[in-house]
């Protein structure tokens, strides 16, 4: 029995507990309760947000069923890293995008999701949903994709939760303005994205249809079934090691049954005894005449309910028996599967170094690992250190893989040269080439991007190059990944001034706070910036406003055109204008009017 409070309330108070509280009282005391109500608060999003992406309400149950059982084994490592106040609105929903996105690697599973798309979109025409949440649906979570995790994490509480504006800032610990203006912008990103797929939306209206249709109530029961089977698989990961923990996020099949009959018998019983009981008033009330047969009836039932308690009972004490037996399987099971990954990426080298224990092929599988956890932060100088320790052989090894041809391997091998920095600027080429093959598949070359900025100097050319990709998302975070080089790249300054006056106005948005990121030749960028405050889109009028009140008092030549702004037509312009005027000159800011 658990002694956390029913509710996920303070006694006394009737506080609620938050995501943060509740997971670390289980992680550390074993409070089933509270994870209970994790489950209970949050499968409705999860359900939703799944069977937006695989169209199938029974995938759709596996897909929820799966994340909460791997928030579960992860519980102890997640809380450790949460606030306590903190949400886990936003990990469930990636989590959610990553278990779909595993569930549809197979093409003929591909190919099965676009038929019950089909109907899934003829059903939603049947029941009365809104047209313009047809055309919204099948895109909403690869817009939400695109914003950055806090913008996503306030969209998701403001209107998937339908949480109030303080309850936002207090949960990702900033002001109830702070999180009006996060939640306008990430609105604003969402209604463009939606308008170049020809989704015409205005942004207060795309809040209201989001925040009507996006969650809607998950099976009855799903709650129940949930909690049951992730607590139990939780508890057993906890006693295996780390590695084990990691492989084992999905109950064995053999589980799986088990914990699904453990449910249909109680279902099933359940619902026999609801049956029975409403059979038996009937009869109540219309034979009053036939009490001693009635009475029989009663006996009956309960002698049945009293077998199929005694059946459940059973089963339960199968079911812990069998959980005890494969807990040693599921570790073996775990180890065999990263030997088997680990001989297969490292088949045609030869003689690889090595680094506490690890090869070069393991080292790029641990990084692919860590990333999906959500650790990269704390452990890219671990890997680098294993890169940089393993010498001359590090970068000829990661070469391979660039030309291997295979997109796997190339991708871990650019995050992996991102990771050593400059020491593995003779990449540099390589890297290009592939991020001009991913730009013409069609796809975003993020990764590509933020390894050239990571390169150093030498990358600065080959990165400006790519400004004029035809391939849009390849502009935009080749111009993007300026904003955070740690060295003097005032040699892309020409390529950015060009940029702000790119037709896509992305590339715009971006080469603004690019170039006063760069804090160089302010006397050609800051009256280039001031010529953008009159573009005719209010996103670049806005984030140009917001980037040169980065300068601060170096902004000063700025300061007529940004109170001339204070009258536009955008509310978030006249803010954003407001703000930078602060920083820049706070007396001409009060003179006009800023408060």
């Amino acid at each position: 029995m658990s002694d956390f409070p029913t509710g996920g309330c303070l006694m006394g108070e009737m506080q609620p507990f938050s995501d943060a509280q509740l997971l670390r009282a289980y992680a550390e005391r074993g409070a089933e309760a509270a994870f209970a109500e994790i489950v209970a608060r949050h499968t409705d999003l999860v359900y939703s947000a799944a069977l937006r992406q695989v169209y199938s309400p029974d995938l759709a149950r596996d897909v929820t069923q799966s994340v909460f059982t791997d928030l579960a084994g992860k519980a102890r490592t997640i809380s450790a890293t949460l606030n306590p106040e903190a949400s886990l609105v936003g990990w469930l929903y990636r989590g959610t995008r990553f278990a779909a996105r595993d569930l549809y690697r197979n093409e003929t599973r591909r190919t099965q999701r676009e038929r019950q798309a089909m109907a899934q979109l003829q059903t939603d025409s049947d029941t009365g949903v809104p047209p313009v949440w047809s055309e919204i649906a099948p895109h909403l979570d690869t817009a939400l994709d695109e914003l950055d995790d806090t913008d996503r994490d306030a969209v998701l509480l403001r209107y998937f939760k339908n949480q109030d504006l303080r309850t936002v800032g207090a949960t990702l610990g900033i002001s109830d303005d702070a999180a009006q203006k996060r939640v306008s912008r990430a609105v604003e990103r969402l209604r463009e994205f939606f308008a170049k797929r020809g989704v015409t939306v205005g942004a207060s209206g795309l809040a209201v249809v989001i925040s009507a249709n996006a969650v809607q109530a998950a099976p009855v029961g799903l709650a129940l079934t949930i909690s049951t089977a992730a607590t139990l698989t939780g508890t057993t990961l906890a006693t295996t090691a780390t590695v084990t923990a990691t492989k084992a996020i999905a109950m064995t099949a053999l589980q799986k049954t088990i914990v699904t009959a453990t449910i249909a018998v109680l279902a099933g019983a359940g619902i026999y005894e609801a049956r029975q009981a409403a059979q038996l008033r009937e009869q109540v009330q219309t034979l009053q005449q036939q009490q001693a047969p009635l009475a029989e009836q009663i006996q009956q039932l309960q002698s049945e309910r009293e077998d199929s308690a005694r059946q459940l009972a059973a089963l339960r004490e199968d079911n812990e028996r069998l959980n005890r037996n494969t807990a040693e399987l599921l570790k073996l099971r775990g180890q065999a599967g990263l030997l088997r990954r680990q001989a297969a990426e490292s088949i045609n080298l030869k003689e690889e170094s090595v680094f506490q224990g690890q090869t070069l092929g393991a080292w790029l599988i641990s990084l692919d690992t860590l990333e999906f956890l959500g650790l990269e932060p704390k452990t890219n100088q671990v890997v680098a250190e294993a890169f940089q320790a393993m010498g001359d052989r590090a970068v000829p090894f990661l070469r391979e893989e660039l030309r291997s041809g295979d997109i796997l391997r190339q991708t871990r091998a650019v995050k992996a040269a991102r990771v050593i920095g400059p020491a593995a600027k003779e990449l540099i080429p390589d890297i290009l080439t592939v991020a001009n093959l991913v730009a013409d598949s069609g796809q975003d070359s993020l990764n590509e991007s933020w390894a050239l900025a990571a390169l150093g100097p030498d990358a600065i050319g080959p990165l400006t190059s790519l400004f004029t990709n035809q391939n849009k998302w390849t502009k935009i975070r080749a111009v993007s990944a300026f904003r955070e080089v740690p060295y003097n790249a005032e040699a892309a300054i020409p390529a950015l001034l060009n940029a702000l006056s790119d037709p896509e106005n992305y590339v715009r948005t971006e080469a603004a706070p690019a170039l006063t990121h760069l804090h160089r030749q302010l006397d050609a960028v800051i009256p280039a910036l001031v010529k953008n405050l009159k573009d005719s889109d209010a996103t670049v009028r806005r984030m140009t406003a917001f980037a040169i009140g980065e300068l601060g008092m170096d902004g000063k030549p700025a300061v007529p055109a940004l109170i001339s702004l204070l009258k536009d037509d955008d509310v978030s312009v006249r803010s954003w204008s407001g703000d930078a005027l602060k920083k820049i000159d706070p007396f001409a800011a009060t003179q006009a009017g800023v408060k």
